[in-house]
């Protein structure tokens, strides 16, 4: 028995995929094909929008290069995560484009590769202060992979916030009980799955709020230069 049948004999509803490792091409076609509503989570579709429901990455990144120049940091390192990813793509891009924007050329430098794990941000630190470029700030792309890079300056000698300060993403709750406690972007996926649930349920929502904004979390790790 293949999916579709067996949600046809299931009687679904609906479904929600939350897709890590599939393309684009592939998600438009069992959304096309599909007897029941499938909602793609976390993954913007161009074909379907209207069965997309996803975080824009790219402004949440956006939201926090600002408040990171508003604090006086001008070079900003970032630790990606595992690739490919749409997050991570959208929101190095994000990073990138602010730092052309304020002149930075030499973005390349400034670049560690992670896999989203706390061991891989505190590799990529290491490897980035190996470097001997000058920062003040890194971004990475995920709380885990930051609280790793915190980790990291420490065994180096390093204060956080006050020699270099961090950041991340996704507000996991370890980086509120940490120290120093991180500063990081909220994702609302308890958002995203309750618009998923209202176009399966066939309820009344608004399809031009399937792009939802993580917000701005400030807390301890990022200090002003």
């Amino acid at each position: 028995m293949n999916a579709i049948d067996f949600l046809v004999r299931m009687k679904c509803a609906g479904v929600m995929v939350y897709p890590r490792h599939m393309s684009s091409a592939q998600l438009e076609k069992i959304v096309a094909e599909s007897p029941v509503p499938v909602i793609v989570l976390n993954h913007k579709l161009t074909g379907h929008a209207d069965r997309a429901i996803f975080i824009d990455h790219y402004r949440g990144a956006e939201s926090m290069m600002d408040y990171l120049f508003s604090q006086g940091h001008k070079r900003i390192a970032y630790i990606r995560g595992k690739m490919p990813s749409p997050s991570n793509s959208a929101r190095q891009q994000a990073w990138q484009d602010k730092l052309i924007s304020q002149g930075q050329k030499d973005y390349e430098k400034l670049v560690a590769q992670g896999n989203w794990s706390m061991e891989s941000g505190y590799q990529a630190a290491r490897e980035l202060i190996s470097r001997q470029e000058t920062f003040t700030a890194i971004l990475a792309g995920n709380d885990d992979m930051a609280l790793g890079a915190i980790k990291a300056l420490k065994d180096l000698n390093l204060e956080v916030p006050e020699a270099i300060s961090v950041a991340g993403f996704d507000n996991a709750t370890t980086g509120h009980y940490f120290s120093p406690a991180l500063t990081t972007i909220d994702t609302p996926l308890d958002q995203m799955v309750k618009r998923a649930v209202e176009i399966i349920l066939d309820l009344p929502h608004d399809e031009s709020r399937n792009s939802l904004s993580g917000t701005l979390v400030i807390r301890e790790s990022v200090s002003r230069r």
